[in-house]
């Protein structure tokens, strides 16, 4: 689906795109824990959890 979306876009040119899903790769990977907000938006088509959203959400988890 990520490389079917980069697809789409004719401005970006091969060369980013084996970039940006390498980099996805890694990152799903948990190899890396960064992605910048407009790279994750045209990978997934959704935007990011935002950092309080997601310490909210999984609460539970950091609490005892």
């Amino acid at each position: 689906m990520t490389k079917a979306i980069l697809d789409q876009d004719t401005d970006v040119d091969d060369s980013e795109k084996l970039y940006l899903l390498e980099y996805y790769s890694l990152v799903r990977e948990g190899k890396t824990n960064v992605v910048s907000t407009i790279a994750y938006t045209a990978i997934t088509g959704e935007e990011p959890t935002k950092p309080h959203e997601f310490f909210k959400k999984y609460e539970s988890v950091f609490k005892s």
